[in-house]
């Protein structure tokens, strides 16, 4: 029965590790498609943690400090914002290029191949296509996310021991995180979602500590990065003002698959 598990190891690892997403309904800003590809699921996706059973521990949390805003966050979300509707453009009349490229058989079978969306990354439309389209537009990277200190505390309200994973970066417990403004400042925060990333072979399963009943654990988290290793993304805060930082813990092999607490928080320049 050992062999399996062995070669289901060895398969993760060979495909870049263990990958989980952040599997975010937030509105998003895409950020810049890291360089490379997006490792293959092997056997069921890992992606969504099946439902468990209810647990009896609850979260709350607690915005420690006002985030300071940087001066420079608005201006480079403007341009950004300008960078993806440019490029979206360019995007379709490449696309277009590159289907009339394919129908007529010319090319190389490598510029044929790099038109797959799922291969090509910002620099691979092949020449014959890029020769006949203006200049791209030059990449405007979104802001990059606010600093903010919080924590975030585990309560076991059950009268039995409850197990918790204290490690919110590792593969097996993350965050998901949303920031709601004000109803006076709508636009002042936003999310930067990043792209496909190749990461590092091991699993980190975390730390998986136990709560006796009663009792709480708190654990100081630092910035509002989201999903398995904060590699899911960001939140960046443009503008001062009012807003509710909401957090979700998710975590496999604890019973717990979505347990939420929010917190009022001030962004000031």
């Amino acid at each position: 029965m050992s062999t399996p598990l062995r070669l289901t190891a060895v398969a993760l690892l060979a495909f870049g590790g263990l990958h989980v997403s952040a599997d975010d309904d937030f509105e998003t800003i895409q950020a810049r498609p890291t360089i490379g590809f997006a490792p293959p699921t092997v056997g069921k996706p890992v992606g969504k943690p099946k439902q468990e059973t209810k647990t009896d521990v609850e979260i709350s949390i607690a915005v420690t400090e006002p985030v300071k805003i940087d001066p420079k966050a608005a201006q480079q979300l403007k341009a950004h914002k300008e960078f993806l509707d440019a490029n979206a453009d360019w995007e379709a009349n490449a696309d277009k290029l590159m289907q009339q490229l394919n129908d007529q058989k010319s090319g190389t079978a490598q510029e044929r191949l790099k038109s797959h969306r799922g291969y090509r990354n910002l620099t691979q439309y092949p020449e014959a296509v890029t020769s006949k389209l203006p200049k791209r537009p030059e990449y405007a990277a979104p802001p990059e996310g606010s600093d903010i200190k919080w924590q975030l505390t585990f309560k076991n309200t059950g009268d039995k021991p409850a197990t918790v994973n204290e490690s919110l970066g590792c593969d097996f417990a993350w965050l998901k995180i949303k920031v709601t403004p004000s109803k006076a400042n709508p636009a002042g925060a936003f999310q930067v979602k990043y792209g496909p990333r190749i990461t590092t072979m091991e699993i980190r399963a975390g730390k998986q500590v136990e709560l006796a009943a009663g009792e709480s654990k708190t654990i100081q988290v630092s910035g509002f990065g989201y999903g398995a290793r904060f590699l899911g993304g960001t939140w960046a805060i443009v503008h001062p003002g009012d807003y509710t930082l909401t957090a979700t813990y998710c975590s496999r092999g604890t019973g717990m698959n979505g347990i939420s607490g929010d917190a009022k928080f001030k962004a000031v320049e």
